[in-house]
């Protein structure tokens, strides 16, 4: 029996770990006081620990003490008169002596994080991933970029290294260059010499100094830092790095997030108001005589999965956050040191930590990286020497290539393609003509782990031959409440993709096809027609990204559009809906329609009631059946002045029609999407 009723001596969980988390209990206000008042020692902790926030307990209507997980701090509900609550946390400091195991050991966070303890504190996350984390890339060399940065020393300034291949160790920067009018130093044709003798630490942006005093500290020679170490005003130069950033984040022993930066200007070290580094302690005496204290602050939880530090204040999602190139550098990177406004934080392959906790968190599903890695291991052939394969096997193109890219260090990850371009969609882009660069190395790692010894998963403007026909089956999003941000499609004058990739329009994609994988299939073996007759030229002005297709085709025209109060647009009116039919009727004299989901939003949607479309079927949902069961496709134009050329124009859920419908009113024939 526990010597107090009111506070169960603060042990929650009688039966050890095996006990239900989170586990809670709820303690009466007069009751507490009186206790505490009484001797009770946990009751005198959570007396004066709320009181150290809350001034009194005049307003206070009860609380309830809440234990996530063992060795985590005790979260602490306040629940007020007025139907308010505030959230605390109580924890102690790990050389302290722990006068009871639910209150965890945490840590107070830096007012700034350039502090001394800061940086020790990620030097030995570093050195605990290196020797303990056997799930995590081990800290090697890797062969150099093209261009680093050497950091140099006190004594020494930095300057640019061009490698001639050698490995060495290195970290690299994820930061915002911010607007123009205040962008980064930058390397052009005219600097590159200059910058290869020497740049003057002073004559550095703030991410990049911190960038490289963090380096230094952490004993790495070489800093990656992309607008030093691409050549900005050199088309070719540019092109070619770009095209590696996935093998330069891959490859980097670390990153260094500036999160808490919107600019180049901000630094990677942040103090202010944003960080919880204010706490109120409490004297307490454990039950052996030991004193010792109990520390007091506002709980910070984590908002979302995109960011990893604890706040108690709604600040929303980071710059850096918001950034689609920033998508395939924290996917890559190995491990990524993270220093936000609220605390400095670490992520790797094993952990996520933070500065306010001393227990590491495993890395799971919720996190941001763990959102679009597939889990398991990517095929490994070499256990095959020896059995009877080694010749057919080293000496194939495959085998040749898996084993340069292992050697280079190449980044190979399964990922959630529709996940991944959902996520990267969503995110900012300066330049609209980098939707497809600024998702190159992701492409690239997912191609190597898609790929056998034999055959290769060939990637098309951001979709995948062995998944062509659901990758075909995007459409863009206007509106995402999640967050209250609106997301405008449009279709630039500037070719950016052809019209059948969801890199060819601006705004938010995705495939809220509300089925499942295994619940759709292919008419027809619709899609096996597809991929086999599959020519997509990728070079050539006239004929880039032509997709030769074999399937049903039936001419349609609008016949109706109509408001849909239910679906609200951007700036808050109602949508508009599009009704398209088939020109033809079927036997039965039934003229199948359906709504089609327009690519461009806004603009007159691109649509007119007086052109001709066509609707091209590509899969079927249903239970009783393929042609029993829903379409699913694309509604296509004619490219002016071409017979034989299509573009897309949107997408197909069916709503009102069976795919037999459809299917009685089309034929098959070839035609060519651009």
């Amino acid at each position: 029996m526990p010597a107090c009723n009111t506070c169960q001596d603060l042990n929650l969980r009688p039966r050890g770990h095996d006990a239900k988390f989170p586990a809670q209990l709820e303690v009466e206000i007069p009751g507490l006081l009186a206790a505490a008042e009484g001797g009770c020692q946990a009751c005198r902790v959570l007396r004066d620990g709320v009181v150290g926030h809350t001034s009194s307990f005049e307003h206070v209507k009860s609380l309830r003490l809440n234990s996530v997980w063992p060795e985590l701090p005790l979260v602490v509900f306040v629940h007020k008169e007025d139907g308010t609550t505030e959230y605390l946390e109580l924890y102690s400091h790990a050389d302290e002596p722990t006068p009871w195991p639910i209150i965890g050991a945490g840590r107070d966070v830096s007012v700034d994080s350039s502090s001394k303890e800061c940086l020790k504190l990620a030097e030995n996350w570093l050195l605990d991933c290196a020797m303990n984390h056997p799930k995590c890339r081990p800290v090697y060399e890797s062969p150099l970029p093209t261009r680093v940065i050497h950091v140099g020393s006190k004594d020494q300034e930095p300057y640019l290294y061009e490698s001639k291949g050698e490995k060495r160790k290195y970290a690299a920067l994820s930061h915002c260059w911010g607007p123009k009018e205040i962008e980064p130093i930058t390397t052009e044709q005219t600097t590159l010499e200059k910058r290869k003798k020497g740049i003057p630490f002073a004559s550095l942006s703030k991410n990049f100094q911190d960038a490289v005093m963090i380096a230094r500290r952490l004993f790495i020679d070489y800093l990656w830092i992309d607008s030093l170490c691409i050549i900005q005003d050199s088309t070719p130069d540019w092109e070619r790095e770009a095209s590696q950033m996935g093998t330069v984040y891959s490859n980097a022993i670390i990153t260094i997030a500036a999160d808490g930066s919107p600019d180049s200007h901000g630094g990677c070290f942040v103090a202010g108001e944003g960080r919880n580094a204010v706490s109120s302690r409490a004297l307490c005496s454990s039950l052996n005589g030991n004193e010792g204290h109990i520390y007091v602050r506002p709980q910070g939880i984590r908002r979302n999965v995109n960011e990893l530090a604890h706040t108690n204040r709604n600040l929303g999602r980071s710059k850096l956050s918001t950034r689609a190139w920033v998508l395939q550098e924290r996917t890559l990177a190995p491990r990524t040191l993270s220093f936000t406004a609220e605390e400095m934080t670490w992520e790797c392959a094993t952990s996520l930590r933070c500065e306010c906790q001393v227990a590491p968190e495993k890395a799971s599903a919720h996190t941001f990286k763990q959102r679009y890695v597939r889990h398991g291991p990517v095929e490994d052939y070499s256990h095959m020497i020896g059995r009877g394969f080694s010749n057919s096997l080293e000496d194939s193109e495959g085998w040749k290539r898996r084993q340069r890219e292992i050697e280079a260090g190449a980044p190979v990850l399964r990922l959630k393609w529709q996940n991944v371009v959902e996520e990267f969609t969503r995110r900012e882009l300066t330049r609209p003509s980098d939707r497809l660069p600024a998702i190159l190395g992701l492409a690239s790692a997912m191609g190597r782990a898609t790929s056998d010894l034999f055959t290769t998963n060939e990637y098309f403007f951001g979709l995948w031959r062995r998944d062509l026909v659901k990758g075909l089956l995007w459409q863009s999003i206007e509106f995402d409440g999640s967050e209250g941000r609106s997301s405008i499609s449009r279709r630039p004058d500037k070719w950016l993709a052809p019209t059948w990739s969801w890199a060819s329009v601006t705004g938010q994609v995705g495939w809220r096809l509300e089925v499942k994988d295994g619940d759709m299939t292919e008419p027809d073996k619709t899609g096996q027609k597809i991929r086999k007759s599959c020519q997509i030229a990728t070079s050539g002005s006239e004929r880039k990204g032509e997709l030769t297709v074999l399937g049903k085709l039936t001419p349609v025209r609008l016949v109706d559009t109509k408001n849909d109060t239910a679906t609200k647009q951007a700036d808050g009116s109602a949508a508009t809906v599009f009704l398209f039919a088939s020109e033809k009727a079927a036997d039965s004299g039934y003229r199948p329609y359906d709504k089609l989901e327009p690519d461009v939003k806004g603009n007159g949607y691109e649509l007119t009631h007086e052109e001709k479309y066509f609707f091209l079927l590509l899969a079927t949902v249903g239970l009783f059946g393929q042609w029993e069961g829903r379409p699913f496709g694309l509604v296509l134009r004619r490219k002016m002045g071409e017979e034989r050329l299509f573009q897309r124009v949107g997408f197909v859920r069916g709503m009102h029609s069976k795919t037999k419908d459809w299917a009685e009113v089309g034929e098959y024939r070839a035609l060519v999407l651009v």
